[in-house]
């Protein structure tokens, strides 16, 4: 029953995530994607097939690495969150190297010990645009 169980609540998120009009991704400690929707493949030009297995600063401007990696040290030690649980507006880079703005939410989990983290993340260029035409 429980593996019937565990299957069902896959097939119910990726169910879920699939229909959710933001990109969804889901990385390991050590920045590695585990889960890439359909919507991301839209927003960052990769392939689920593509993105999972690598790391996320593939879509991470090579300037924003640094801080990046200094962030996620700092969680993953223990210290303290400054974005998670957070919308935050940042600047995401598609694989054609494209930079443009995005929008995003991020949370932890746990399996065990080990910790994971969400992100739910919106392309919000046409916002942008559209406050600029209002200044």
């Amino acid at each position: 029953m429980e593996t019937t169980y565990n299957t069902d609540l896959l097939l119910h998120f990726k169910s879920i995530t699939e229909s959710a009009n933001d990109a969804i991704i889901s990385i390991d400690r050590s920045g590695t994607i585990i889960f890439w929707n359909s919507k991301a493949e839209k927003i960052f030009g990769y392939k689920s097939k593509d993105a999972v297995g690598k790391n996320v600063e593939i879509i991470i401007p090579d300037h924003f690495v640094p801080s990046h990696r200094k962030g996620m040290q700092r969680v993953v030690g223990g210290g303290e969150h400054r974005v998670i649980g957070n919308a935050v507006e940042l600047t995401g880079k598609h694989k054609s190297g494209r930079e443009f703005p995005i929008e995003l939410s991020l949370s932890t989990w746990k399996s065990g010990s080990e910790p994971f983290f969400n992100g739910i993340i919106r392309d919000i260029t046409e916002r942008k645009q559209a406050e600029a035409r209002l200044l």
